[in-house]
């Protein structure tokens, strides 16, 4: 009777261990399914999204080419079935036009080239967003010359192939024009942090003049060197007027565009076109390209990527 006993506690300890096993792998199965669905769910989403923006930015990139200028915006009168807006600002200001997707057009001819031959633009533009000294500035523009141009000779404050052996560096000057604006990081005189902060008022894109209708507050003050007050009027007069010329730019800030050949106070024909999905109150950039709509014999317009 004893055996029996202890022969049934035991069937029911391996039933309830059996039971265990089976329960703990249908949980196991379960959560995986569920982990599976909902990575195929956000999965389609991004396809889904990806599909939308990559149809945005078609439908944009056309619409820029057959739009019509002014000294401030674009008109996309054209793709008026594709866009809620179809009056773009050429500032980089976000713009809706489709659900929770937003446009950014920002014209060349509003930011400082690092292909251009504004050396003072650049030297302020590192002053005033980077707190540089003069000779800091010296020196980060005397090495980015040394770092394009094809000779060994340092210049006064520059940097060659020496500086960048002596000092640990895996690298040497390209002697060649950069190839994207990151790689200004590896120049002396850059550091990332600095790199971070003006970004976004330089251009690989040659400069064909100034515009100062569609420039950012930190390009008006390094080409202009000008201050807060002056960069307020500007910004006061721009709200519902257009700097055509040199004169209604000197009752604003006291200074002058010196007229070399060149557009002024109109829009360069290159784009830096960016696209932003809104989610939950927050702007994540999704694309970013430049489009330069100067055409030629082979095509309409020429992509390029500068970061």
């Amino acid at each position: 009777m004893s055996y029996t006993k202890n022969n049934k506690g035991s069937i029911t300890l391996i039933s309830l261990l059996f039971s265990l096993v089976i329960l703990t792998v249908a949980i196991g199965f379960n959560y995986l399914v569920k982990m599976y669905l909902r990575n195929a769910f956000y999965l389609k989403e991004r396809m889904d999204l990806e599909l939308k923006v990559n149809s945005v930015l078609n439908e944009a990139l056309y619409c820029i080419k057959m739009g019509s200028l002014d000294n401030k915006h674009i008109n996309l009168s054209e793709c008026r079935d594709f866009f809620k807006n179809t009056v773009i600002p050429l500032n980089g200001a976000l713009t809706l036009v489709k659900d929770n997707i937003y446009l950014s057009i920002q014209d060349t001819n509003g930011l400082i080239s690092l292909n251009g031959y504004n050396f003072y633009a650049i030297k302020r533009l590192l002053i005033n967003q980077c707190n540089y000294s003069e000779k800091d500035a010296d020196i980060f523009y005397d090495s980015y010359l040394d770092w394009i141009d094809k000779d060994d000779y340092e210049r006064l404050n520059g940097a060659e192939k020496f500086y960048y052996t002596a000092n640990g560096f895996n690298y040497q000057p390209r002697n060649y024009p950069i190839q994207y604006k990151q790689e200004l990081t590896l120049i002396r005189g850059m550091t990332k942090n600095c790199y971070e902060k003006i970004k976004d008022y330089i251009t690989l894109g040659r400069n064909i003049g100034f515009n100062p209708n569609t420039a950012p507050i930190p390009v008006l003050k390094a080409v202009l060197n000008i201050g807060d007050s002056e960069v307020e009027k500007v910004e006061n007069y721009l709200k519902n007027g257009t700097i055509f010329d040199n004169n209604t730019l000197f009752n604003l800030t006291g200074k002058q565009l010196i007229n070399e050949e060149g557009i002024y106070f109109y829009p360069s024909q290159v784009f830096i076109v960016k696209i932003f999905v809104k989610n939950d109150d927050k702007f994540n950039l999704y694309k970013k390209l430049i489009i330069d709509t100067r055409g030629n014999l082979t095509q309409p317009y020429t992509i390029i990527n500068e970061d």
